[in-house]
């Protein structure tokens, strides 16, 4: 029997442009990072005080200082749990090395200098460089220089759709930058498709700074999605902009939400209010660089009845987090419940009930070999809008699939994968997915569509190609191959 072989997208193409517009970092067993004495990133080799590098199986500091006559280096994990080692001399460079497991610290260097006097509290004998945020993972080490300073940042940010077009946005914000509260930030941005004004403002302040509870706001009149769970920002935009393909159905949304956030250790609970109103939006572009002659596919919400009107809510989540790092976790586990109420007795025109259950566990089974899986499972009661609803198959999902090929109310989707190390900073990933998204009112209970797959990545998870094939009865025979910049969760 013969197969079929689907490029999705061209490879050479979006390869090409991933290194030239998202270029990697340097191989991971050497990172190295040189900090003065204002704890920022130094290109001379020669500038001290701090260096920290990753030896190949574990983190060594590296302190420079004159006249020093004790040192130690002191961590503190995401948690609150600190350690302190002391650092040996050899010269003017004192050194401690650590086996800090994935994850991210705070540390900073304590040092005595001249004949260390030993009058005072311990923390009042020592002087201290800045704080600096360290990301340990798999095979190296990644800084974060002044991470408990309070920032005043600007930004100017582009994306481009199908919808809007190109999207130019300008951000200012203010965070403290380890802690979440307080925080302001303010979006304003113009879409060349529509020719719309855009805007977003959002704010949370501390109701009860030491039991991790905060009070927060958010207004905005934009274009959204409900796809980023499957699809990240910047795959997305290269996507649309190198070869016209979007992943993502937009709709056009203002509204405001009020909220209470509790926070604490690996512990968060949310509560809120929202009113929004929605209005479809229609393709407005088909230009893209690499794209020739195809066209970008409608947008799927626009022109249903089922999109526009007013959504006034109720809603709620909570939360269990232990992974190492919210971006490309190693360890740990999430577990997430989000349910949303919407009814016709708050104002707004849609009447539902929506609820959404997700577990993700990440394990280290040795140094080279991690095995990964997710559940995901939801239900909606009553009729939700449409870009409300469950959507699964294709990028992010089910890869042998197409493009949101499943949708309803009901959704059951569960990954698998085992990565393997294989040299060369490389490694080698076997996945198996399988899902269904259904409406209640058509049958009972899931019919399940399944894939299997082995991809090739780079060790940080940054690059990825994949190749899948559906099993099965519903299986396809098509073998697709899709290039990311993410893992699959």
């Amino acid at each position: 029997m013969s197969r079929s072989v689907k490029f999705s997208p061209p490879m050479g193409v979006l390869i090409l442009a991933a290194s030239l517009l998202f270029p990697t970092a340097p191989d991971a067993g050497v990172w190295r990072f040189h900090c003065d004495s204002d704890g920022r990133p130094s290109e001379d080799e020669t500038v001290g005080p701090v260096v920290v590098e990753w030896t190949g199986s574990a983190v060594l500091f590296r302190f420079h200082g004159v006249d020093v006559s004790e040192a130690k280096v002191r961590t503190t994990d995401k948690d609150g749990k600190k350690s302190i080692r002391p650092m040996t001399r050899s010269g003017d460079e004192w050194t401690c090395e650590m086996n800090l497991g994935d994850g991210e610290y705070l540390f900073r260097v304590l040092y005595r200098t001249g004949g260390g006097e030993k009058d005072g509290s311990p923390e009042d004998r020592f002087n201290e460089t800045d704080h600096y945020g360290l990301d340990v993972f798999d095979n190296g080490v990644r800084l974060e220089p002044d991470p408990l300073n309070n920032e005043l940042s600007t930004h100017l940010g582009f994306d481009y759709n199908r919808v809007e077009g190109a999207d130019l946005s300008y951000t200012l914000g203010y965070r403290q930058r380890r802690d979440r509260v307080p925080r302001f930030e303010w979006m304003q941005g113009y879409s060349f498709g529509p020719e719309r004004w855009t805007w977003k403002a959002d704010a949370r302040l501390p109701v009860w700074a030491r039991g991790g509870l905060s009070i927060g706001a958010e207004g905005y009149d934009e274009t959204r999605d409900d796809d980023r769970w499957t699809v990240s920002a910047n795959e997305n935009l290269a996507a649309a902009l190198l070869i016209k393909e979007d992943f993502r159905d937009y709709t056009w949304r203002r509204g405001w939400r009020v909220f209470l956030d509790w926070e604490k250790g690996i512990h968060r609970a949310t509560i809120g209010y929202r009113e929004e109103d929605a209005q479809p939006l229609r393709t407005t572009v088909d230009w893209s660089l690499f794209g020739g002659a195809k066209e970008f596919r409608e947008n799927l919400f626009a022109d249903s009845l089922l999109v526009a009107g007013g959504t006034r809510s109720v809603e709620g989540s909570l939360e269990i987090d232990t992974r190492n790092r919210k971006t490309r976790p190693t360890t740990g586990y999430l577990a997430r419940l989000d349910a949303e109420y919407a009814g016709r007795n708050l104002g707004g025109d849609y009447d539902y009930a929506r609820y959404t259950a997700e577990v993700s566990r990440y394990m280290k089974l040795a140094r080279d070999m991690h095995l990964d899986f997710r559940l995901i499972a939801g239900a909606i009661d009553g009729e939700a809008p449409l870009y409300r609803r469950f959507y699964i198959g294709g990028v992010g999902t089910m890869p042998a699939y197409r493009f949101k090929e499943f949708h309803g109310d009901r959704v059951l989707l569960a990954n698998i994968e085992y990565r393997v190390d294989v040299g060369g900073d490389m490694a080698v990933a076997f996945f198996a997915d399988t899902g269904d998204a259904w409406r209640r009112s058509d049958r009972r209970d899931a019919d399940l569509s399944s894939d299997m797959g082995i991809g090739l990545e780079s060790l940080d998870g940054f690059a990825r190609l994949n190749l899948a094939h559906g099993i099965g009865d519903g299986g396809k025979n098509d073998a697709v191959i899709t290039f990311r910049f993410n893992r699959l969760f």
